[in-house]
């Protein structure tokens, strides 16, 4: 998963990265977005990177229910 701050609003298809870590990419690997407007970012490991492989299972339906986290967390 990528998650980036930014600036002003959301990133236009055009500013988000051209080529983007594939799921056994490090967490340390530099991301090339197409803007200045990114002033942090972070990349995290899935959990199960054989899951995320091209080819892999598709996703399920979204949970239902409460979340468990509290959606007032900072």
């Amino acid at each position: 998963m990528l998650v980036a701050v930014y600036a002003g609003e959301p990133l236009t298809e055009r500013e988000l990265p051209r080529v983007a870590p594939g799921p056994s990419a490090d967490e340390d690997t530099p991301v090339r977005f197409v803007t200045d407007r990114v002033g942090a970012y972070r990349l995290f490991q899935p959990p199960d990177p054989a899951r995320c492989a091209p080819g892999g299972p598709t996703a399920g339906p979204p949970p239902t229910g409460e979340p468990g986290w509290d959606p007032f967390h900072p």
